[in-house]
């Protein structure tokens, strides 16, 4: 497979600098000094890219202003809230990164949202992400064994190079439909072989979060298709597929127990059936218990950075079922929990703003729509993650971010040019 890079030209082509930097973040995530030489090495890289050779001077345009302004109130007071919370904090945890997390992705996005000022830019970095996570599914699949294939914990899968299965399978989820978009829109060669073989490690996984995401993306897709015949080909065709598949989870082993069994367990704990079928499941509706009353107790500010792990460390037990101290799993019950008020409208006013817009234009081209139907699975499984707590999962929302925004850009471009002409 030819793969063809670029250093910094205004092509759609894969960015060489990015491509090695979401690589070395993605599967040397664990080496500090590494991941740290990475980052300066992309902000110088970014920095003399965007510097006017001729008179030493940073060039920015009106929309890469824009954009770095809607980065700083969205990801950049996040991360101010988060250091100023530390005056009203409930507690401290030992060790934490969360401050520093967070001030790193926000620097890392001014970078890449200064970098990423065409439309082909845009096309460009989420190729480098594409073929950054061939890497990084390759390598993964290889450094597990196959007995935690679909296995969480210390040695679950992807455990050995710094990941984990659910952050793993949200990046999968999130690159599958891009690929499948971009190789008949943006020349992504064998783009639906990528996509193919994302899909086969998101189900080695096992994250059951990601083939959640799936299931939406799908469905919205068949959902927002013109016409009622097209709809009911795709539902045929959908519901033929999804007879196949469960033959074959039902008789495959390893499908079986990952997915059949799992689900199972989780909707049978989610619902009320069995409450303990599944513990990971019933333990996560606990936190989302303790999150609310941590809310109604301090509704504005909430407990301050770290604030739901270190109050779950102290109380231990939620309606008597012991937990550890862990993060919520749930962006919207840990911002409550942690930020209050202020927090969740920090985050989802930038996010839901973009929401509805991509929502107004998502029939005009084909990447409209995959934009609307992607940002829209993200939110839903908000319900199950935490976007802003690794690179992983930020970088994809910086992704889509960017090319809406320039995506948006280019159909009110064509629109004027059209109006001019009549």
């Amino acid at each position: 497979m030819k793969i063809v890079l670029n250093f910094g030209k205004d092509v759609n082509e894969a960015d060489t600098a990015f491509t090695l930097y979401f690589t070395i973040m993605a599967c040397l995530f664990t080496k500090t000094y590494i991941q740290l030489a990475a980052q300066l090495g992309i902000i110088t890289y970014v920095f003399y890219s965007c510097l006017n050779k001729k008179g030493l001077r940073l060039r920015i345009s009106q929309t890469v202003a824009q954009n770095e302004f809607f980065l700083l109130f969205w990801l950049g007071a996040l991360t101010l809230l988060a250091a100023l919370s530390g005056q009203w904090a409930y507690s401290t945890k030992a060790d934490s990164n969360t401050v520093l997390t967070l001030f790193r992705m926000f620097v890392i996005g001014i970078n890449l949202f200064l970098y990423v000022n065409t439309y082909n830019r845009a096309v460009s970095v989420l190729k480098s992400l594409i073929y950054s996570s061939v890497v990084m599914a390759v390598i993964v699949l290889l450094t597990t064994p196959l007995s935690q294939y679909g296995q969480a914990g210390e040695e679950g899968f992807g455990t050995l190079i710094g990941q984990q299965r659910n952050t793993f399978g949200a990046v999968m989820a999130f690159l599958i439909p891009i690929c499948v978009v971009f190789e008949k829109h943006e020349n992504l060669k064998y783009g639906k072989w990528i996509a193919a073989f994302f899909a086969f490690s998101l189900i080695c996984s096992g994250s059951r979060g990601a083939m959640l995401q799936m299931i939406i993306i799908v469905a919205l897709y068949v959902l927002l298709s013109p016409g009622i015949k097209k709809k009911i080909k795709y539902i045929s065709i959908g519901t033929l597929f999804c007879v196949v598949m469960i033959i074959i989870i039902i008789n495959v082993p390893f499908l079986y127990a990952v997915i059949w069994v799992r689900f199972a367990n989780m909707f049978s704990t989610v619902l009320g059936m069995e409450q303990i079928a599944d513990s990971s499941s019933y333990g996560r509706e606990l936190y989302k218990v303790l999150a609310l009353q941590m809310f109604w107790e301090r509704p504005w500010l909430g407990f301050g950075v770290d604030g739901f792990f270190c109050r779950l460390r102290d109380v231990r037990y939620v309606n008597g079922y012991y937990l550890h101290p862990v993060y919520s799993h749930c962006n919207f019950a840990e911002l409550a929990a942690d930020f209050g008020i202020a927090g969740l409208a920090i985050w989802y006013i930038p996010v839901l703003s973009v929401l509805v817009k991509s929502f107004r234009v998502y029939n005009f081209t084909p990447v409209l729509k995959m934009i609307f139907i992607i940002l829209t699975s993200m939110i839903t499984l908000d319900y199950a993650r935490i976007p802003w707590s690794s690179h992983s999962n930020i970088y994809t929302y910086f992704c889509v971010f960017l090319l809406f925004f320039f995506a948006e850009e280019k159909l009110i471009l064509a629109g004027s040019m059209i109006e001019n002409q009549h």
